[in-house]
């Protein structure tokens, strides 16, 4: 898939990161560069023309997720169970396992996985495709917010007691039921495996638990907790309609 230019341009005007950490987390490398980043951009837009609509001023702020506010998360959670409540709009002789809206983005990156990871493609495709799905929070369920993101370098030395991990009603997930497992693989050499812990099965915390998630993943888990997607991870993209990898809706 080619991206058009002024697709990209239109995206990269569109949304800014927030500069600096709100005091929840000390400011980092992320949060510096960032900073630079807007400096930059300020400059360079100083140097453009005046009749240019897209300014700082005009920009949308992105916000990381402890950044946010406990309302502002709690808007953002509602907007993407309102998504999942949405009927689905793919045709569903070809992708029966899309069940709503939430659904519908999950199938166009299984579908474009191969054609927009490790290609020219990667950056921009995901620009617009972020874009559509925070446009369908907007527009489809009265979204006031913007897309937040995740700066995982917050969190790296605790991440479960992170504000996103932590399993309460404002964070996305807890750890997860106890699964065994054999460890996640991270590089190569004796050194590039992270030994198995607590937790890593199915969601049992935080607003999105007790779901069943129709799509499979495109490549097998670290664990693999259910049994049917080795059968269906040979094939590595699949719309089929199979739960998986959240706990069933009990």
């Amino acid at each position: 898939m080619h991206i058009p230019l002024f697709w990209l341009s239109f995206t990269l005007c569109l949304s800014r990161l927030t500069p600096v950490s709100a005091g929840l987390y000390p400011d980092d490398a992320v949060d510096r560069l960032a900073a630079a980043g807007l400096n930059n951009l300020g400059h360079y837009l100083s140097n453009q023309s005046s009749s240019t609509q897209c300014t700082l001023e005009t920009a949308v702020e992105r916000k990381e997720w402890s950044d946010l506010g406990l309302s502002e998360r709690e808007d953002y959670i509602n907007a993407v169970l309102c998504l999942q409540s949405l009927p689905s709009r793919h045709d569903s002789a070809k992708v029966p396992g899309a069940k709503s809206r939430f659904d519908d983005f999950v199938a166009v990156h299984i579908a474009m996985t191969f054609s927009v990871h490790g290609t020219a493609s990667f950056l921009g495709w995901h620009r617009v495709y972020l874009w559509l799905y925070e446009k369908a929070l907007r527009d489809e369920c009265g979204y006031k917010g913007y897309q937040p993101y995740n700066n995982w370098a917050r969190y790296a030395s605790d991440p479960i007691k992170s504000p996103i991990f932590n399993g309460n009603a404002t964070s996305l997930s807890g750890n997860g039921a106890k699964y065994p497992y054999d460890g996640v693989v991270v590089g190569f050499g004796p050194s590039g495996l992270i030994p198995a812990d607590e937790g890593g099965g199915c969601v049992t915390d935080g607003p999105f638990r007790k779901q069943d998630r129709l799509l499979l993943a495109q490549l097998p888990s670290m664990y693999q907790p259910i049994p049917k997607l080795t059968v269906w991870a040979i094939t590595l993209v699949s719309f089929n309609d199979q739960p998986h990898g959240l706990c069933p809706a009990t």
